[in-house]
Formats: structure tokens, sequence, C-alpha cells
């Protein structure tokens, strides 16, 4: 029972860092991947374009877009964004984001905002790939390596356009 209980002790972290692994990994390439949107600047309303993080959790959608703010400084490549925390509330009346990145949330709110985007045809990344079959754009995930997966029917229904560099990187499901 003694070694049972160390070794639960000794895994614990090793789960934390795989989880902690897997969101700094699409902190970094959830702004890379819209960058190789090639409609990002025709599609947008305004000329500011603006990663939308959706959570239940507000303070866990600000830090991330904190994150990706500090880490990129506002910009990929030429292109100039902000990321910013929003509720799936507030993502009704927003017109004004060119992405959205879904972190870990409740089935609920997964299904509302995958809905919201896909009617207002934002490109969407899910942390979760399990959200990916209810018709999110894509997630990124790690196996042996990063595997970055496209929904082909999502890519097709909300018309989206990406540099063919990412086409030839992804893994497919219909």
């Amino acid at each position: 029972m003694l070694r049972l209980l160390l070794l639960s002790f000794c895994l614990v972290p090793f789960l934390f860092a795989e989880n902690s692994l897997l969101l700094n990994t699409q902190i970094r390439m959830i702004p890379k991947i819209m960058a190789l949107n090639t409609d990002i600047l025709r599609k947008s309303i305004s000329s500011d374009i603006i990663i939308g993080v959706i959570s239940d959790n507000k303070g866990l959608s600000s830090e991330i877009a904190t994150k990706i703010n500090n880490y990129y400084k506002g910009q990929v490549g030429n292109l100039k964004f902000t990321a910013e925390a929003i509720t799936t509330n507030e993502l009704f009346a927003r017109r004004d984001l060119s992405f959205v990145y879904l972190l870990d949330a409740s089935q609920s709110t997964v299904v509302q905002t995958i809905a919201l985007t896909k009617e207002k045809k934002i490109p969407s990344f899910v942390y979760n790939i399990t959200d990916l079959p209810l018709g999110a754009l894509g997630s990124i995930s790690i196996e042996r390596s990063t595997v970055i997966t496209l929904n082909k029917n999502t890519l097709k229904l909300g018309n989206y356009h990406f540099n063919t560099a990412l086409y030839q990187m992804v893994r497919w499901i219909e």
C-alpha cells in the first residue's frame, strides 16, 4: 500500500508536466497556424487581428492570452495581432475575431463555441483533440512528435484557405 502511494505521488508531476507541455506547445503554435491563413487580412473586419481565447474560466483565458501576447510581442512574421480572453457569451457580440482558441471547457461551452465559430466562419482550434469531431477546424496534440490535426469537413464548409505548407504537415479527419 505504501509503495502504491509513493508511486502515485511520483506520477502526479508527470501528468501535470504533460498537460503543461501540450498547453505551451499550443500557445506557441496557434499564432503561427493563424498566420498561415491566407485570407485572414481580407476577412478581418478591421485591420486588427484578434485571437479569442475562450474557456469556462475567465482567469485561465486571461493567463493564456497574456502568455501568447508576451511570447510573440504582438507579431508573428509580418502579421500584427493580439490575443484576448473572452467568454462564450461575449463571442455572440464580437464581430472582430479572426481566430478562436478554445481551451479545455465543459461540453456545453465547446458545442456552443464551435457552433458560433462555424456560423461566423471563424477558424477555431481546440485544446482537447476529442472535441475536434464536434466541428472545430483543428487541434494540436503531442504523440511521438507534435501533430496538427485538421477537420476536412470544417475546412471545406468554412471555406478557409491556408498556405499549402500547412496542408502537407497535417493529419486529416473527416
